[in-house]
């Protein structure tokens, strides 16, 4: 079975930041690493490598050289909006989710060689991608927690949790700082609520404001019971007597220091 066949990788060197490639067992260096000279000498010498070694990719090494990233994303941005449409018109949100695809990419290597773009240059890209997460894929898990957040406290408070949390956020624009420059490829920012920003960045106080909402005060005390009337049609003697209360047919004892004459009297309790 033959030994495959390896290129030499181009590599930077931890102390001198040199870009490196072991080529035949030996160290050479082509300049600073990441830079397009560097590149380009590289591929120079891969090219005329592989020549010696007699090896086919020659031509596609050559076809590649000065072709960098920008370039390419450049050609497929123009295919994109060549085959996206409907009815002949340019279906612009498929063109933006591209051009968010691309970001991190352009960003890093605009000016990277194609021919030397590989496995170390793709983990970069997607490290970048991973610590820069955006858009529903960071916001969902974040807004659950600060919602679970939110109702851990009205529980504590006695409270109902939030019945309908877009309205109870709709409803609280004054904890929000309105962000109103910048775009995220497809929308710009603009005053108010927009499809870039919504409703801007939340300041601490939506937490408190959204945890102490639909407070329900206590109950009220029930009014004082009216006093009690009693009418005697004739006058009444001094001494003990059972008092019958008709609603609730109990009994209560009544004392009479003095004799009462007729009349009606307000009865209280000491």
């Amino acid at each position: 079975m033959p030994r495959p066949f390896h290129v030499p990788k181009l590599c930077r060197h931890k102390a001198t930041g040199q870009a490196v490639a072991r080529i035949d067992g030996v160290d050479e260096y082509f300049g600073l690493f990441g830079t397009k000279a560097a590149e380009e000498k590289y591929t120079k010498r891969m090219a005329a490598w592989l020549a010696a070694k007699g090896q086919a990719p020659v031509q596609v090494v050559a076809d590649a050289a000065g072709v960098t990233v920008k370039q390419v994303l450049a050609a497929f941005l123009r295919w994109a909006e060549l085959h996206y449409r409907k009815d002949g018109e340019l279906v612009a949100g498929q063109i933006a989710v591209i051009k968010s695809a691309f970001r991190v990419l352009a960003r890093l290597h605009p000016d990277s060689l194609v021919s030397l773009f590989g496995r170390r240059q793709l983990i970069e890209v997607r490290d970048e991608m991973i610590r820069g997460t955006c858009g529903t894929s960071a916001v969902a898990p974040l807004m659950a927690g600060f919602l679970a957040a939110v109702n851990g406290a009205r529980a504590k408070g006695g409270r109902a949790p939030l019945a309908q949390a877009n309205a109870a956020l709709w409803a609280q624009a004054a904890c929000f700082l309105d962000i109103t420059a910048g775009n995220n490829g497809a929308y710009s920012a603009a005053a108010g609520p927009d499809p870039c920003t919504g409703m801007g960045r939340a300041l601490g106080t939506l937490f408190a404001a959204l945890a102490g909402m639909s407070k329900t005060p206590p109950p009220p005390p029930p009014p004082p019971a009216p006093p009690a009337a009693m009418t005697l049609a004739s006058d009444f003697p001094a001494g003990v007597f059972l008092a019958v209360h008709p609603g609730s047919r109990g009994l209560s004892e009544l004392t009479l220091s003095a004799a009462l004459a007729a009349g009606t009297y307000t009865l209280t309790k000491e």
